[in-house]
């Protein structure tokens, strides 16, 4: 077995005793963590919107930029969007950093084999965007005829194409990461983890929006809840980043294609979503199917012991009072070296409730986080 892993991923075809599916990977620590975990997110958050909005409104006006203020209520200025990108790409070294303080590691953030599966994260980015511009297709079409894109078409493009999908990501790793494994890790059974995380994190994804508009919280809502049943089944954020990074970008790139002003894609009121959303609802529904599908046929990894510096003092990796046992066939990682997903290699050893343990206590001892990830 190699010991340089922190985390020991096994198959994912039933989650034997030691393993955690990603949802549940906090749970067992005491509640307050979460809730201090949730705190911290959320007021960082805060700090950053705060800082980076005043700085871009500074900024602009002390270079007579226009600040978007007095131009309409629908005007935003790329200066403007560019800060709002970057508040919400905070959330990713925001979210690794507090996990790694509460909870003593941070690299299953990322999934639970400890480390960005970049493969998983670009096939699944290549595969969804001809999806994502047949469901934007109208708006593709209109492009053709439009006339004049107005004199910040470039800028908002440059701004989407730097800093959409490290906004996109930053969603992912707070809201499908940090606050789904928080809420989860208040139960003990990893369903009521997945359930309880998923629902939570998808409500507050859906509030964050601020829409005031029925279609609109049910497109929202729909598309966190695929984006959880998503991470749950990959094991990791990968496919969801890759999914919402393609939404996003061909949502906005289409949008300033056809014309249409930053604001008018922003509004959320009353009134402005209808019948029509039924289709990126129903595309959200299906490539979440599509990916679960997907998952079983491929053995993804979606389970892992947790590391030591995890697991709550009160229990062990392996309960000695359980039922079952690691098998003969329990299954260690092997990394692809083309940054493919993990594809697990079988172990010939014996091993049992405390060779569990053991490996657990050693992977936390020795393993550092593996090359290539992000350090939190």
């Amino acid at each position: 077995m190699n010991e340089n892993h922190s985390l020991q991923t096994k198959n994912p075809e039933g989650v034997r005793a030691g393993e955690r599916e990603y949802a549940g990977f906090l749970a067992g620590r005491p509640w307050w963590r979460g809730a201090v975990a949730i705190a911290l997110l959320v007021g960082g958050w805060v700090i950053v919107t705060v800082g980076l909005s005043v700085g871009a409104l500074a900024f602009s006006t002390l270079l007579g930029l226009p600040t978007g203020f007095g131009e309409g209520p629908s005007r935003i200025t790329p200066l403007m969007f560019l800060a709002v990108n970057l508040t919400w790409a905070a959330l990713i070294p925001l979210s690794l950093g507090i996990q790694r303080l509460l909870y003593g590691e941070a690299a299953s953030l990322h999934s639970v084999v400890g480390r960005v599966r970049w493969g998983l994260l670009v096939r699944v980015a290549l595969v969804l965007v001809p999806v994502y511009l047949l469901v934007n297709a109208t708006g593709v079409l209109e492009g053709f005829g439009a006339g004049d894109r107005g004199r910040d078409a470039g800028a908002f493009l440059l701004v989407c194409l730097l800093t959409t999908p490290l906004q996109a990501a930053g969603e992912e790793y707070a809201f499908r990461g940090l606050l789904t494994r928080a809420v989860g890790g208040w139960f003990r059974g990893g369903r009521a983890a997945l359930i309880a995380g998923g629902l939570v994190s998808s409500l507050v994804f859906m509030v964050a929006h601020g829409a005031g508009d029925a279609w609109l919280n049910a497109h929202y809502l729909s598309f966190g809840l695929a984006l959880t049943v998503i991470a749950w089944r990959t094991g990791g954020l990968e496919a969801g980043v890759a999914m919402h990074v393609v939404n996003n970008m061909v949502a906005l790139g289409v949008g300033v294609w056809a014309g249409q002003d930053l604001g008018q894609m922003a509004n959320r009121q009353a009134g402005v979503g209808g019948p029509f959303m039924l289709l990126p609802i129903a595309s959200s529904i299906v490539i979440a199917a599509v990916v679960w599908w997907w998952t079983a046929r491929h053995r993804t990894p979606r389970s892992a012991v947790p590391p030591r510096s995890v697991l709550s003092p009160r229990s062990d990796a392996v309960s000695p009072h359980s039922a079952e046992s690691p098998r003969s066939d329990a299954l260690s990682p092997r990394s692809d070296a083309d940054g493919a997903d993990d594809v697990p290699a079988p172990r010939t050893a014996e091993a049992d409730p405390g060779d569990v343990e053991a490996r657990s206590d050693a992977a936390a001892a020795g393993g550092g986080v593996p090359s290539g990830e992000r350090q939190g």
